[in-house]
């Protein structure tokens, strides 16, 4: 696996989103997403499938992955041209470049990531994409491991609650005989 520096300008292409404000989203199923996320739905996509998208402003520098079609919000930048690169291998790029610390501080209280800067940045980079592959099967299987342990947390922790209720606020705890205490 063979990791040289690249301009990132050269590995992909950003764009800002588009403009929609949310009287004209018609509700549709298409994910509307801007720095944060998802912000609404609307009736037609704008931007790429897969779409990856890094906060312009807001939430400046957060990095999302969408599989399906979306309209790429103008708080958003969003990749126009994966320049025959795994869009998920440039997710994962993206997503540890920590671009929440190279923002504009400019004449504006809200803070802005302009693309212009991003494309400039010098990054190590897979350009093989057999190798971009492999990165990225092994980094999905940790995604997927961590969502997995997020989800078993999840449900032991409604459970200790659930728990908690019977026995502390019902005073319905088991006794000797693992018959609930109140009967």
């Amino acid at each position: 696996m063979e990791l040289k520096k690249y301009k990132l300008g050269e590995c992909l292409e950003l764009q800002r989103g588009y403009d929609l404000t949310s009287s004209q989203m018609q509700g549709g199923e298409v994910e509307v997403v801007g720095s944060n996320g998802i912000i609404g739905y609307h009736n037609s996509e704008r931007g790429n499938s897969p779409c990856i998208t890094v906060g312009r402003s807001g939430s400046v520098g957060k990095v999302h992955y969408y599989e399906q079609p979306t309209w790429a919000h103008n708080t958003a930048l969003f990749i126009k041209d994966f320049k025959g690169n795994n869009p998920k291998y440039l997710y994962y790029l993206l997503k540890n470049l920590h671009l929440d610390n190279i923002f504009e501080k400019g004449s504006s209280v809200i803070p802005s990531l302009d693309r212009k800067l991003v494309h400039s940045l010098v990054v190590p980079f897979h350009k093989d994409i057999n190798d971009q592959r492999k990165v990225v099967d092994v980094l999905s299987a940790i995604d997927r491991k961590i969502e997995l342990n997020k989800q078993i947390n999840d449900n032991l922790e409604a459970m200790a609650k659930q728990l908690y209720d019977y026995w502390f606020v019902q005073f319905d705890f088991p006794n000797e005989e693992g018959k609930p205490y109140k009967s």
